[in-house]
């Protein structure tokens, strides 16, 4: 919470922090938590036992932004543009969130320059009550609709989902429309 009002950034009401979690900005104001957040990066509350810290990265003015009551375990999310998540969003242990490559891709470029500032960016979101499963990999450009369960491992770039899907595998496809119970 202390490094959170040093950057200018909000944070609600319960927010619960364990274990290691590194917020790595450079900008004023680029992280803002709701109320009732769970961040764990602690083994004795995770049951998966993953032992990775929880890290915020934002660079270049990117935005994070996470709704209320939603919870988190040894997840890393990077922002140069924007990463923002809804309201009552569970993330399963060791996700990654980013919204910009770390590096260019073409190889021409990478010899040149490994600046961030040569890079690609595009937004994420993630609607409201998403499920994302442990070591999901969420990448630049995606768009994932409210209700939606991302399968353990899946890796989402650049897609577009609409509410109420499964989506699974890597690359991640739609496996079925959720029905109501």
């Amino acid at each position: 919470k202390i490094v959170l009002s040093i950057l200018g950034c909000t944070y609600g009401k319960k927010m619960r922090a364990t274990g290691k979690i590194i917020i790595a900005a450079n900008e004023k104001e680029c992280i803002s938590l709701g109320d009732n957040l769970k961040l764990v990066a602690n083994v004795k509350e995770n049951p998966v036992r993953i032992m990775n810290p929880l890290i915020f990265h934002s660079v270049n003015g990117g935005k994070i932004k996470i709704g209320n009551n939603c919870g988190m375990t040894s997840t890393v999310i990077s922002s140069r543009e924007l990463v923002e998540i809804k309201d009552n969003v569970l993330i399963g242990a060791n996700v990654r969130i980013f919204d910009h490559d770390f590096h260019p891709l073409a190889a021409d470029q990478r010899k040149i320059s490994l600046k961030i500032a040569d890079v690609k960016s595009a937004p994420v979101y993630i609607g409201n009550d998403v499920f994302i499963g442990t070591n999901a990999i969420i990448l630049k450009g995606s768009s994932i609709g409210d209700r939606c369960v991302i399968g353990a491992g899946a890796v989402v770039s650049n897609m577009k989902i609409p509410a109420d899907n499964t989506v699974v595998g890597n690359p991640a496809r739609i496996l079925k429309k959720i029905k109501d119970a």
